[in-house]
């Protein structure tokens, strides 16, 4: 499972964390056997970053798969494709990616754009369009249509997020956007919180640019206004 969901204290859903890697909530013994002293009935392979479904169709895989069956069997596994290398197309690292967790007394929209302007993905408390679930992922906690709470996941270069508020400038809101970097866990690694209490030109109400530099740790303080934590 690639997320965690977190409920506060009324079992109410307050976030889902996402991390490519899983949420390691399948107990050891059952994915590799339980060992014996130092010594493990089964063999076993770790495979990173890699979906569920996609486990299936993954030569690495059934490579191991079927070179375990066959010793087990006697029968000789022949690999085809034997000395040829297999391209596959790699997903971006969840540590890749940055987290923008916002919240808002007005509906307010989040359209994402990449480097020559083009929509990506855009979202609301009604509807969204264009996220993927891998590396464009967008989750709304909000229960109100007139006011807005969510995440997005996004890749931390080569897109700019902008939320807005309207067509106009001068609109009064009370916004707050906390965008994070993270580890290959999904853990919040540096993060700024951002405010803005009004919306400026064309209703905008922020911006998280990463069109020119990739929003990292060493940059994010730079490229977004607000107050920097660094978490432990």
């Amino acid at each position: 499972t690639p997320y965690t969901v977190v409920y506060n204290g009324n079992s109410v859903l307050t976030d889902i964390l996402y991390s490519k890697d899983g949420d390691g909530t399948v107990h050891g013994c059952s994915a590799k056997g339980q060992k014996h002293g130092t010594i493990s009935p089964l063999p076993f392979e770790n495979f990173t970053k890699m979906d569920h479904g996609k486990l299936s169709n993954n030569k690495r895989v059934l490579t191991l798969v079927c070179n375990t069956i066959s010793g087990a069997v006697g029968v000789p596994y022949m690999d085809s494709d034997e000395g040829e290398e297999e391209e596959e197309e790699e997903d971006a690292s969840i540590s890749d990616l940055i987290k923008i967790r916002y919240s808002g007394n007005a509906a307010v929209t989040a359209t994402i754009y990449d480097a020559v302007g083009n929509v990506v993905a855009t979202a609301n408390n009604i509807e969204d369009d264009g996220f993927d679930g891998n590396d464009f992922i967008y989750d709304s906690f909000s229960e109100d249509e007139n006011s807005t709470e969510g995440s997005i996941y996004m890749p931390n270069q080569g897109y700019k997020l902008v939320f807005s508020f309207g067509t106009n400038a001068g609109s009064f809101v009370d916004f707050t956007a906390e965008v994070s970097t993270l580890v290959d866990e999904g853990l919040k690694d540096t993060s700024v919180i951002h405010t803005a209490n009004i919306t400026t030109t064309g209703g905008t109400v922020a911006t998280v640019d990463g069109t020119g530099q990739a929003i990292k740790n060493n940059t994010i303080s730079t490229l977004i206004d607000g107050n920097v934590i660094i978490h432990p």
